[in-house]
């Protein structure tokens, strides 16, 4: 088993490496940045990158070993990139806000002919531990960590989707659905959508979906 896991840390270690060489220059890749009042650390690309592809190999070791402490990892991770007290006032939402800034740039990279490159939301899903991640951590408080799920993705094919979306893709394909817990994928949705304001992008207004395009695409700049 852990072998397996060893495998997947190369992986993800070569691409970390690959994208970190590639961001030795500053200048021709620009921080991300947040408002100025918005409190929220603006990250380099040297940081971006470390901190996604962590967030995405944690999941990783979660499908292979269940005793995996994934919401400590997670979070571990989120309060080392955002320089956020974990023991100061409101860390949690002020944890919440910063991953809600960067989560549309989330982007998980392919690893050999596994996985496909996806967003870390639908890679969770694919990776079948969405019942530990998703509700587990994501989605476990809808006021105190009130987490933005409807972060909009390019595909392969051009087209923008959500993870309701692809929710409704799973368990609308026959030889799809075949490969997923139907029952795990259904409640997922239902309390995506009753609790989380979940949406499909067909259900967002011109301007919504534009600026989340907007933001999609800013952050996705950044990793490389």
């Amino acid at each position: 088993m852990r072998s397996v896991i060893g495998v997947i840390a190369i992986l993800f270690l070569a691409t970390l490496g690959s994208s970190q060489a590639q961001g030795n220059a500053p200048q021709s890749h620009p921080s991300t940045s947040a408002s100025s009042t918005s409190g929220i650390k603006a990250l380099t690309v040297e940081e971006f990158n470390p901190m996604r592809l962590r967030m995405c190999l944690a999941t990783h070791f979660l499908r292979n070993e269940e005793a995996y402490d994934i919401n400590e990892a997670l979070e571990s991770i989120l309060f080392e990139y955002s320089d956020i007290d974990p023991d100061g006032v409101d860390s949690q939402m002020k944890l919440v806000e910063f991953w809600n800034h960067y989560v549309p740039g989330m982007i998980c990279p392919s690893t050999s002919n596994l996985f496909d490159q996806k967003h870390l939301y639908k890679r969770i899903i694919d990776l079948g531990v969405h019942r530990r991640v998703l509700p587990g951590y994501f989605l476990r408080d809808n006021i105190e960590f009130p987490v933005d799920i409807n972060v909009v993705e390019i595909g392969k094919d051009g087209k923008p989707t959500t993870v309701l979306d692809y929710l409704d893709e799973l368990l609308t394909t026959p030889e799809l659905r075949r490969l997923y817990n139907a029952g795990q994928l259904t409640r997922l949705r239902r309390l995506i959508v009753m609790r989380f304001d979940g949406k499909r992008v067909h259900e967002m207004s011109p301007q919504e979906l534009e600026e989340r395009l907007e933001r999609f695409h800013s952050l996705k700049k950044l990793t490389r």
